[in-house]
């Protein structure tokens, strides 16, 4: 544990990885070369299954205000200013599996 985090940071992060991890592992679960669409890829959550999921190489899309941007996870961002997905999948998406947070 990092000096910097008290006891009750640090069972926090525990916690915002294991939601990320239950919802790419359990509830998708993402696989080699599926499409995945991480809401709020900007946060605590988002960030972690964003991660998670590129593990698992998939192809991760993350969606996040332009404030705030995050792209090393992601084979494309879309944010709340600008639409990108034609990056992520010139094919066109299609609906499937998703959990909430």
């Amino acid at each position: 544990m990092p000096n910097r985090l008290n006891l009750k940071q640090a069972g926090a992060t525990a916690v915002i990885g294991l939601t990320a991890l239950q919802g790419v592992d359990d509830a998708l679960p993402a696989k080699r070369g599926e499409h995945v669409i991480v809401h709020g890829a900007s946060g605590g959550v988002g960030t972690c299954a964003m991660q998670f999921a590129k593990l698992r190489r998939a192809r991760v899309l993350g969606t996040e205000p332009a404030t705030t941007a995050r792209r090393r996870a992601c084979v494309a961002s879309v944010t709340w200013a600008r639409a990108g997905a034609g990056a992520f999948s010139p094919g066109g998406l299609r609906a499937g599996s998703h959990f909430g947070v």
